[in-house]
């Protein structure tokens, strides 16, 4: 054993550098609760909420008011009847859940009070969908402590799928459609075993197979299929959802000026306000401890740098917007505007950063332009080599072209991926039958033999 000195370098972040990483890559809902809980760590910090979108509220809503009452001849002339003065504010619909619209049906029937309870059970226990996972095996074991036979449990199942929608309360894709097929006023015997035997066949659209494998004709299978098609295989899902939904708040906001020109706004009106407190300003010529100035000095820098930080968020992103907006102009200008190759590192190389610092930029940010809200990660995509001397062409535009094929091609006899991925290398575009079939599954489109028609 002996003592050796050795240097060496290693790479350690900082945590001023770790703070800046982290900002520099939240959302502005993140950056909302940051700014909230750092001024109630720290005690010289003084934080306002931003008033800005209050007072425009505030402003139409006088606007408003003075209409209305500017107006009143012609609310004399044109109204008939009295209405409420708050009827140009906007109200909110309240759209009634899966179990609020079942529990309706289940009040105004008059059943036994375990079967009540139970059907309660399994309405409460549905998913959104309107399945119920558990079976009645599983129902017996919870309430068998409570004296419910499986005869009550299996009436309570037969209860709620009476009720509307439709195949609610089946507990497999199967049970729902067999449900629905069940009260059709014409029964059809042969979509009832297609359901029953051969959905498995059927998803994988083998048409001749079922036809086979139930000595049906064909016919009889396709007319049985289409029967089954305009059955509802979610029956719940037309009702509002229980779950919180969280809104996007854009981070950057595109206008096109009249002279086609863009611009980039970066949305901080929801952003509180932070600031230093005047009193912690000039904390070295009070007279106090030492040990005090040390702990407010070292707060009042901890709070430059967090004010630091946040502007060159701010600054980062709008470079990076810049840019982005000036590869994807077609996109901005036109709704179905297709989006060139564009990489981190070319973005990183535009505005003179690090790729690592493109990418925590754009993370969990979102814009918004005149037709829709996107994620600035939409806007990255892979280029697909074309001819030599060509330019690439970006991944969305094969994926059009892919779909383009397929919604042209003949339906008796589809085109496979390898045909598709010929056609596309006639075009100059190369690409592999592999990705072809990527692209295809991304799109929701089935193989070929699932897109055949008999």
């Amino acid at each position: 054993m002996d003592l050796k000195l050795e240097v060496s370098q290693k790479l350690k972040l900082s945590q001023n550098m770790m703070i800046s990483a982290e900002i520099l890559q939240m959302s502005s809902n993140e950056l909302i609760e940051y700014i909230k809980e750092f001024s109630e760590e720290n005690p010289v910090v003084e934080c306002e909420e931003n008033n800005d979108i209050d007072d425009k509220f505030e402003m139409m809503k006088e606007k408003l008011e003075w209409l209305q009452s500017s107006d009143f001849q012609n609310n004399t002339y044109y109204n008939d009847d009295e209405k409420d003065s708050d009827d140009w504010k906007y109200k909110e619909i309240q759209g009634e859940s899966l179990f609020e619209y079942l529990m309706s049906q289940l009040n105004v029937l008059n059943l036994e009070r375990e079967v009540f309870i139970i059907a309660k059970y399994i309405i409460q226990n549905m998913d959104s969908n309107g399945y119920v996972r558990e079976s009645s095996d599983d129902l017996y074991k919870i309430f068998k402590p409570f004296n419910i036979d499986r005869i009550t449990i299996e009436e309570a199942f037969a209860v709620v799928q009476t009720f509307e929608p439709l195949g609610v309360g089946a507990k497999s894709l199967s049970e729902c459609l067999m449900i629905q097929l069940r009260v059709m006023d014409k029964r059809n015997e042969l979509a009832e075993i297609i359901v029953e035997k051969e959905l498995e066949n059927l998803g994988k659209n083998k048409i001749p197979t079922i036809a086979k494998n139930l000595k049906a004709k064909v016919e009889d299978v396709m007319e049985a299929v289409a029967v089954i098609k305009n059955l509802n295989p979610k029956p719940g899902n037309s009702f509002v959802s229980d779950r919180n939904f969280n809104y996007i708040i854009p981070d950057v906001i595109v206008e096109e000026n009249y002279d086609g020109n863009f611009n980039i706004i970066i949305e901080d009106n929801s952003l509180p306000v932070i600031k230093i407190g005047e009193q912690y300003k000039n904390i070295m010529s009070y007279d106090i401890p030492d040990e005090t100035k040390e702990y407010v000095c070292k707060k009042v820098k901890q709070a430059e740098w967090v004010i630091s930080c946040i502007t060159k968020r701010q600054q980062t992103l709008r470079k990076t917007m810049e840019t982005i907006v000036d590869t994807q102009k077609e996109f901005f200008k036109k709704e179905c505007g297709e989006l060139k190759p564009m990489r981190l590192i070319d973005v990183a190389k535009k505005i003179d950063m690090h790729e690592s610092t493109v990418s925590r930029a754009i993370k969990e940010k979102y814009v918004q332009c005149s037709h829709g809200v996107y994620p600035l990660s939409r806007f990255f995509i892979k280029g697909i080599a074309k001819d030599e001397g060509s330019d690439m062409t970006s991944s969305d535009t094969v994926k059009r072209k892919i779909k383009s094929i397929i919604d042209n091609e003949n339906k008796k006899s589809p085109l496979s991926d390898r045909v598709i991925t010929e056609m596309l290398n006639d075009e100059g575009i190369e690409i592999s039958r592999r990705t072809v079939a990527k692209y295809r599954e991304s799109l929701n489109l089935p193989t070929a033999s699932g897109r055949k028609e008999f």
